[in-house]
């Protein structure tokens, strides 16, 4: 079962979920191959949905600038 985390700050809206399984996928923000347990699924300011890895949402959510 997914622990499920929702954060919304001045980049937009953030879901933050903890898979019991790995996956594979491309940061949408770093551009880098991931495989991880830790999903994000954030919604932009434009409402443009991307997959971003941990380390992104943490700078994002940090309140790092863009």
């Amino acid at each position: 079962m997914a622990n499920e985390k929702v954060v919304t700050n001045e980049h937009g809206r953030f879901v933050f979920v903890r898979e019991n399984l790995s996956k594979k996928f491309v940061c949408d923000r770093c551009l880098q191959p991931k495989v991880s347990k830790i999903q994000v699924e954030w919604t932009n300011k434009q409402g443009i949905i991307k997959q971003i890895c941990n380390g992104c949402y943490g700078r994002l959510v940090s309140g790092v600038p863009l």
